[in-house]
Formats: C-alpha cells, structure tokens, sequence
C-alpha cells in the first residue's frame, strides 16, 4: 500500500477516514488520495415479495439484524449485551444475525458468544443464521425492526450492511465512529461505541416506533441518484489523473 500511495497519481479511498489513516501511517504519498460518496443503491429484485423467509430461518415478525462477520472488531458482544436487556422485557423479540461465523485470528471469540447466549437463555432468540443467499438476507432486512452495526472499525461508511439497509429504507443503529459519521445523513440513530446501556435505549426507542415506510420507486430513485453523484465523483477523479503530467524521467 506504501508503494501504491508513493507510485500512482490517484488512489480511490472508500472513506474519508481510510484517507486519514492512510496519512498517519504510510509515509511518503505523492498520490492524491480521491474519495467517494456513498453509493447505497437497491437492486430492482430486492423490491420482489418472497413469503416464507422468515419461517425458513425460524424468524418471528419482530427483530433486529446485525449483518457482519463474526470478526471482534464488529463487537456482537456488545449487540447480545444490550439484546439480553431487551429481551427481558419481551418475550418474543430476537435478533437475527448473518455472516461468516469463522475468523481463524480469534478462534475462540465466536464459541464465547455461543457460550454468553446459552448461558443466558438466548440461544432461541439470537438467530445466528451464518451465510445465507443475499436476496433472503435482503427479505429478512427489509422487515427487521432496525439494522445493528456496532462496529469499532470498517473501511466503508456503515459497513455494506447498513448500505443496503439505507438503500431499503430501513431503519439504522450506528456505532458512533468517525467513519460512520460520514453518512450521518442517512443513518437514524447512533450510539456511542461499546456503550452497552446507550445501545439497548436506541434499540427499546425503535421498537416503540413505526417502521418508515418509503415507496420503491422513491426508493430506486433515491438509489439512481446517489449512483449518479458517485459516477460523476469518479469520473472527476479520473479526469484530475489524466490531466496530470507524469514525473520526469518516465
């Protein structure tokens, strides 16, 4: 990455926040380091009713979703956490969560979540669904009561979850981080990282809430338009390149 900084004429960061990073930690960049706005776009099929997902998965008609790798930088402890609060006080709410549950760095980290929910009575209400096809984890978003992301460190804005859920207009609760900070005009609610009590407030907050509805034609005008901002940020990147003189010598 070093030399890529050192070597290219322009760089495509997904973030303001990897460009800050990048900064701190690779010396010499002469590239100029171009980022991008969000670009959350619903795909037409996503909009395709598919009845029996839930029953397929074993999923009732009221739950949050986290959709992340089951990595300990994406922090579901702190999701079951503030769930097993909430879960006291409703006996049919559950938190449906997708991903790969592997992550070779930290073999233990996810039989300890096991080991919290089983402890704790919640082996029934946390879905751990692993990988599924996309478009059933698109059903199952579309009709959570909020999508989770407690993150602690991404590379894009909100993680690619919280990018389809704000392209479906679905409700979001957002680790408060600098870099999810950069779509703070999209994202509902954010909470401030690893903060247990103040996570569990947004989630029983949302629950008391209507979901937003928002038609599919706006919805994939909504999409068009963002696509359409992020082609344009593109193609202004590529154009600043080209117009740039190669170094001497080369």
């Amino acid at each position: 990455m070093a030399r890529m900084v050192s070597e290219a004429k322009t760089v495509i960061m997904l973030s303001q926040a990897a460009v800050d990073d990048a900064k701190r930690y690779l010396p010499g960049i002469t590239a100029e380091l171009a980022t991008l706005p969000l670009a959350a776009v619903p795909a037409e099929d996503w909009f395709v009713e598919r009845p029996g997902v839930a029953e397929k998965y074993g999923v009732g008609p009221r739950y949050f979703m986290i959709s992340n790798q089951f990595w300990v930088s994406k922090r579901h402890d702190i999701a079951f956490c503030a769930f097993q609060r909430l879960a006291r006080a409703d006996g049919e709410i559950q938190l449906v969560c997708t991903g790969n549950t592997e992550d070779h760095r930290y073999p233990n980290y996810f039989p300890g979540l096991l080991k919290f929910l089983d402890e704790n009575n919640l082996s029934g209400r946390v879905r751990i669904l692993g990988l599924i096809p996309k478009l059933d984890q698109i059903a199952l978003m579309k009709n959570c009561i909020a999508m989770i992301q407690t993150t602690q460190f991404v590379g894009t804005p909100g993680g690619l979850s919280v990018c389809d859920a704000i392209s479906l207009g679905v409700r979001t609760i957002v680790s408060d981080i600098p870099v999810n900070r950069e779509i703070r005009k999209w994202v509902t609610t954010y909470f401030p990282l690893n903060d247990i009590e103040a996570l569990y407030r947004a989630m029983a907050e949302a629950m008391e809430q209507p979901r937003p509805f928002v038609s599919a034609e706006r919805l994939l005008a909504l999409g068009r338009q963002r696509r359409r901002e992020y082609g344009e940020a593109l193609l202004a990147a590529a154009h600043r390149t080209a117009s740039k003189r190669p170094p001497s010598g080369t």
